[in-house]
């Protein structure tokens, strides 16, 4: 029975994030995405329709079912979830991303298997200053995927403190048999912190707005809730200011509200080793 409530939810959930995202429900789409016939397409519409009434109305003369009431009643779903659904051949979409760090596999299953068993982790690893590499152990605790990398929140027990390793830069990884050392808390992953972002002060007033509707929904400004150890690479990824005289528009349109308080964030302390 639980097993059969989580499936029939899974598929409510993505009807709720069609209805967010495409503002409509159709028979064809959802034959489509979930492979159903047509007539278990529309007995999951009805179902979904007893299990949440008033929550979509017909719209006979499109044949598809729309939200009933405020577009806001039925915000749902992230849109990543969404764009999981789309298919290589919708023609009305186009992932422009450059995706060039995808990590090696084995490098993957390694540092996963670490992070979930607790263990250590042996591996190879090339750095600015040892470009050809040298031996690490690491006790992972956390991998970490951003914009344009991928690393894990490990402790070094060759530097003595917790650090940041892209899984790019490892080779040869293998599993540390020996159990773990007694190790401190990771104090800066498990604090977070506020990074307040605002438009660049050297934008006009009716470019200020463009900015505040393209990235805070028309707010003055937007206040993201970060760890410590993330905070540099937010900032750098998302490409706000940091320095507004010297770093300026085109290339930076948002600035960072409160560097006086994220300031220790962002230097040598959270870089890569």
């Amino acid at each position: 029975m639980a097993k059969t409530t989580r499936f029939r939810e899974s598929r409510f959930h993505l009807l709720w994030s069609l209805l967010s995202w495409e503002g409509e429900l159709r028979n064809r789409r959802l034959q489509d995405v979930l492979g159903l016939t047509s007539v278990q397409a529309s007995r999951l519409i009805a179902q979904f329709r007893d299990e949440h009434p008033g929550a979509i109305e017909n719209d006979p003369a499109k044949k598809r079912w729309v939200p009933a009431g405020a577009p806001s009643a039925v915000a749902s779903g992230e849109l990543e979830d969404y764009l999981g659904t789309l298919e290589v051949e919708d023609v009305w979409f186009e992932d422009g991303r450059v995706d060039f760090l995808t990590p090696d596999r084995r490098v993957f299953a390694a540092v996963r298997e670490a992070c979930v068993s607790k263990a250590g982790l042996d591996t190879m690893y090339a750095s600015m200053t040892h470009p050809k590499g040298h031996r690490r152990l690491l006790y992972p605790h956390t991998m970490v995927r951003l914009m344009q990398r991928w690393h894990v929140r490990a402790w070094c027990v060759q530097r003595k403190s917790y650090c940041d390793f892209t899984l790019g830069r490892m080779s040869r990884p293998t599993i540390h048999e020996d159990p773990p050392p007694a190790l401190p808390r990771d104090a800066d992953w498990e604090e977070r912190i506020d990074v307040r972002l605002g438009a660049h002060r050297a934008l006009g007033i009716e470019q200020e707005q463009i900015i505040r509707g393209e990235y805070f929904g028309g707010a003055v400004a937007r206040r993201l809730r970060v760890r410590r150890s993330l905070v540099n690479y937010v900032i750098n990824d998302i490409r706000a200011a940091i320095d507004p005289k010297r770093q300026t528009p085109p290339e930076f349109y948002l600035e960072v509200l409160n560097v006086d308080e994220v300031q220790e964030c962002l230097f040598s302390s959270f870089q890569f080793t």
